[in-house]
């Protein structure tokens, strides 16, 4: 089985239009204040418009953000899904899914209860290149829960954490010259190899 791919942390438009030209099926903006990799919606407006690609998709992240903010710039954007990163309760990740694919990030415990379309396994420092727990992963796909697998996801581990059964594999520092900063030669690294084992897996 083939999982389909997030690129995360995307804050240059030049890099947002190379990762989908290279194949990306989502393109994960941070609206998370606190991070190196943040962006602001006038900047994510830029990234988007940047993107020639049409079928590709966007992710907005916010972490403890109210729904207002949240639904304010998710419909600026035209955002296809909304990753919740922080302790949202259930009722807000149940309002906004009525209009938006919600994914609930978490990494030692989730409930299979919450009202999410998916959950992203990452590790206890997200961006940190840190990888998930195994466990939790296991517990997510023995829920039946759509999964999505972050946490030092690189091109030297990539082959284990397909094999981990993940619906969607979410990249972001591996990619990286420095936090916050992109490099379009490991972008290029890595979409060989990803598609090379997606090729061999077909």
């Amino acid at each position: 089985m083939s999982a389909a791919l997030k690129i995360c942390g995307i804050n240059s438009p030049y890099f947002a239009n190379a990762a989908a030209e290279a194949g990306a099926d989502y393109l994960g903006l941070i609206f998370v204040p606190e991070s190196p990799r943040a962006v602001t919606v006038e900047e994510a407006v830029r990234i988007r418009a940047a993107v020639e690609r049409k079928d590709v998709k966007f992710v907005g992240v916010f972490a403890n953000e109210g729904e207002g903010a949240i639904r304010r710039t998710a419909e600026r954007l035209k955002l296809d899904v909304i990753q919740l990163h922080g302790a949202e309760d259930a009722s807000l990740a149940g309002s906004l899914r009525k209009d938006y694919e919600v994914w609930k990030a978490v990494s030692d415990a989730f409930d299979p209860e919450y009202p999410a379309d998916a959950f992203l396994a990452d590790s206890p420092r997200p961006g940190s290149g840190m990888r998930a727990d195994r466990s939790l992963v296991r517990r997510i796909r023995a829920s039946g829960k759509r999964l999505v697998l972050a946490g030092g996801i690189s091109a030297a581990n990539l082959k284990e954490a397909l094999r981990s059964g993940a619906d969607i594999v979410d990249v972001n520092s591996s990619l990286e010259r420095f936090p916050g900063r992109k490099s379009i030669l490991k972008l290029n690294q890595f979409m060989k190899e990803y598609h090379q084992d997606q090729g061999d897996r077909k």
